[in-house]
């Protein structure tokens, strides 16, 4: 009996006549609409969450590259107080002498200092401190 009335409700509603005791199912739908405006909302919270995080991330990127910019792995910041030109003829252990500087010393405050190659007016520091 029960399949009887529901593929009788089924022809009815197709043809276009609904019979009155068919009734759209308002409970249902309003429940799929509250789904919708919950999905809707849980996107833009989320969408908003995925910028607060876009913007961190891009944040931290910007940190990481300016601290590795300012300081190189595994090298020391030299603070340096006074400088010497190199003159024709100078050479590492002459600068040493000349400014009476221990030779450990001279090359931590110079660390990319090429004793083999320095050429003429290159600026040697021969006072400064290693941090």
């Amino acid at each position: 009996m029960k399949s009887f009335q529901l593929s009788q409700r089924r022809s009815s509603f197709a043809r276009g006549d609904a019979s009155s005791d068919f009734r759209p199912l308002s409970f249902a739908n309003s429940i799929v609409q509250k789904g919708k405006i919950k999905t809707v909302e849980m996107a833009k919270s989320g969408n908003k969450m995925a910028t607060l995080l876009n913007l961190i991330l891009v944040l931290s990127l910007v940190l990481m590259i300016s601290i590795a910019e300012s300081r190189k792995l595994g090298e020391e910041a030299v603070a340096c107080d006074s400088v010497y030109g190199a003159e024709e003829g100078d050479t590492c252990e002459s600068v040493i002498q000349k400014f009476q500087l221990g030779a450990d010393f001279f090359l931590s405050i110079n660390p990319n200092l090429n004793c083999d190659n320095f050429f003429v007016g290159q600026w040697l520091c021969t006072e400064g401190t290693v941090n």
